[in-house]
């Protein structure tokens, strides 16, 4: 669940269900949760054990797929991006929570060659619209719609940053695609986020993996894409260990295993009992 806590148990028509929801979790054996933040869901409802994290995950070969120049210049040229267009993406759904709206306003503060693709539908899109072009960057903002999912790796691979301004995240996926995709990430630090973006400042004790800017600051997103402009090393250094932490992580070989082995694992009498 990607919205907030209270939105989420709050509203009239889950508070007429929330003691049969507590009593659930209550009497649950075992809870797994996609990120640390939404663990903390199940104990305030109730779960006595302790929640096992086992996150969604990524198909890296998929994502970090090599693909042929003239494929990618194709792309490219319908996207109609030159030699020195600097190309941000999201890949979201256009709601509240998402943030768009807060991109948007930092293409004002931003050169005109920096455009943002907005690849995902929803209902905010006429919203969003009209917010671009209230803030007159409506040709610099591409609302490109639903995209086949095999075809987002492609759309990444020609964007030079990938952003997403969260004011709830309940993990993120879309972050962990772009890092495997091997293109820097901008994000909040809100929910499940903090599970995976580690920012040089804000954690300087973990290697850096993106950077995480404030919510609703049109500001702080201006002052990250810029950084990012100038210093090579950093986009370097992000990208690197962002995409060693989704090998390590979050892909699919890996949770797989995960959910079989820790969540689903019964004891060896059980086991023993299955087979015969």
């Amino acid at each position: 669940e990607g919205d907030p806590f209270k939105h989420v148990f709050g509203r009239l028509r889950i508070l007429l269900f929330k003691p049969l929801l507590v009593h659930g979790f209550k009497k649950a054996d075992r809870m797994q949760a996609i990120s640390r933040y939404l663990a903390q869901w199940g104990v305030a409802m109730g779960f006595n054990g302790k929640p096992l994290v086992i996150p969604n995950g990524v198909s890296v070969k998929v994502f970090s797929k090599k693909y042929h120049r003239r494929e990618l210049e194709t792309l490219k040229k319908k996207l109609e991006k030159k030699i020195n267009s600097v190309f941000l993406i999201t890949t979201s759904r256009l709601v509240k929570k998402n943030g768009i709206d807060t991109v948007i306003k930092a293409l004002v503060s931003l050169p005109d060659h920096v455009s943002f693709l907005v690849v995902g539908g929803g209902p905010d899109e006429k919203k969003l619209k009209a917010l671009a072009r209230e803030c007159g960057v409506m040709s610099r903002v591409h609302f490109l719609g639903e995209v086949n999912q095999k075809d987002i790796p492609k759309y990444l691979r020609v964007s030079d940053v990938f952003i997403r301004s969260s004011r709830s995240e309940g993990m993120g996926n879309s972050f962990i695609e772009a890092m495997a995709a091997g293109i820097p990430v901008i994000g909040t630090q809100e929910g499940g986020i903090t599970d995976f973006l580690y920012d040089p400042e804000k954690n300087p004790d973990i290697k850096p993996t993106g950077i995480a800017v404030t919510v609703d600051s049109p500001d702080a997103i201006a002052k990250a894409v810029l950084r990012y402009c100038s210093d090579v090393l950093l986009r370097r250094e992000v990208t690197d260990n962002a995409k060693a932490l989704v090998e390590a992580r979050y892909d699919w070989k890996t949770i797989v295993p995960a959910m079989r082995n820790k969540f689903f694992k019964l004891d060896s009498q059980s086991n023993s009992t299955s087979e015969k």
